[in-house]
């Protein structure tokens, strides 16, 4: 349900894979520790049930209907700055819904430097667009020169991104001139890392209202199926990232006393495969030899 005037909303994407993870734990711990009194709620539903439907309506969400012909995460834009042409919202947060949960209230980070997209830097220095992510939506005349651009640079996490609705408009056109197709995982993180590290129009946030499990370095504790940090405070924002089960951090993840085991094996597993894929990339570009060219500039000839 849609609240006249609201200046702000909370959207995410989802379709009937994680629609009860949805309901049941990203949903119930927003409701229970983020003062909405100014904030909409809207999903972008990519084919969820009936019964997931009828679910989120009573708790008062709005179902957006969304065509789900290419993969969600990357169609959300699109599908944002639809929802943005019938409600002109002043700002919006980008959330992602199958892996991530709600401890604490994240409603001023609405009114904090709203100019810029804010995100979180993720601190372990994972080499996701050279060796994770498929390069076939990319359009091939920039993708060399959207890798050698972003080398080296912390990535921003696309998992909660908040801001001014031109800037997500700004950023839909941009991302339909970089990519000729939007059915791959990670593309949309890529397009929007080479977007705005080159826009610069981004303000960095602290990691804990985005704290990917996977990929940071800030000691936590699980107490209770909560999760603190060092000083014994909520963490914000906790999310579960990883694709697929064996690279999440977190088991049983979920909002909840019985919820959320700590994985070791696989997280320290998945560290060594970083730093292996890192000197594997360094070797490459040695003996390559690095060839920067900033886009709309001539390749060197050889």
């Amino acid at each position: 349900m849609l609240k006249p005037g609201n200046p702000y909303v909370i959207t995410t994407c989802c379709d009937a894979k994680y629609g009860d993870f949805l309901i049941d734990h990203w949903l119930a711990s927003l409701t229970a520790n983020v003062d909405l009194g100014k904030i909409d709620v809207v999903v972008l539903d990519y084919g969820l049930t009936s019964a997931q439907r009828s679910a989120l309506n009573q708790r008062h969400v709005h179902c957006f209907p969304c065509v789900k012909d290419g993969f969600v995460c990357n169609l959300r834009y699109r599908d944002i700055e639809r929802l943005l042409q019938v409600r002109p919202y002043r700002q919006v947060m980008s959330v992602d819904s199958g892996d991530i949960i709600f401890q604490a209230d994240v409603s001023p980070l609405f009114e904090l430097e709203p100019a810029t997209f804010r995100a979180v830097a993720e601190q372990v220095n994972v080499p996701f667009f050279d060796a994770v992510i498929e390069h076939s939506d990319i359009r091939p005349e920039l993708l060399s020169v959207m890798l050698e651009f972003m080398h080296g640079k912390p990535i921003l996490n696309c998992g909660m991104l908040i801001g001014p609705s031109s800037l997500f408009e700004e950023f839909w056109v941009e991302y339909q001139r970089l990519c000729r197709d939007f059915a791959s995982y990670g593309v949309d993180q890529f397009a929007f890392n080479y977007y705005a590290y080159r826009a610069q129009n981004f303000t960095l946030l602290d990691p804990k209202f985005n704290f990917v499990v996977v990929s940071m370095t800030m000691p936590f504790v699980v107490r209770d199926g909560r999760f603190l940090d060092r000083q014994g405070e909520l963490i914000p924002i906790v999310h579960n990232a990883g694709n697929k089960s064996f690279f999440r951090s977190i088991n049983h993840f979920g909002f909840g006393p019985d919820r959320n085991q700590r994985k070791y094996f696989g997280p320290w597993l998945v560290r060594r495969i970083v730093s292996c894929l890192r000197t594997w990339i360094w070797f490459k570009r040695l003996f390559r030899g690095t060839t920067a060219v900033e886009e709309g500039q001539p390749s060197p000839s050889v």
